[in-house]
């Protein structure tokens, strides 16, 4: 794998290490094996079309905004909301212990 370098080095590009499941798919976690198989079956449904859409190939396209596939799903989307949510609430609840403790207002 390369990388390209600060336009400031000398070096016209850097060599980089490999992650350790590349070329080995023995050496992925549980994780990423789901992950991958997931990502291969919703593919495979979109094999064969041609084409881009919005810029995107097609099947990048159709896979947007599925889950983990370029996207948030909207249950991940719900649980983000509701822990800002959370936090806001806990800003009052400090505000009020500091101000008690305080002394005012």
């Amino acid at each position: 794998m390369v990388t390209k370098p600060v336009p400031w080095s000398k070096k016209g590009m850097y060599w980089k290490r490999p992650p350790p499941w590349a070329g080995n798919i023995a050496a992925l976690s549980p994780l990423q094996a789901r992950h991958i198989a997931r990502f291969v079956e919703e593919a495979s449904k979109y094999y064969g079309e041609k084409g881009k859409i919005d810029g995107l190939p097609i099947v990048a396209y159709r896979l947007k905004g599925k889950g983990r596939f370029g996207g948030e799903s909207a249950e991940a989307r719900e649980n983000r909301e509701r822990k800002r949510r959370a936090k806001h609430e806990g800003v009052s609840g400090l505000l009020a212990f500091l101000r008690a403790k305080a002394g005012g207002t």
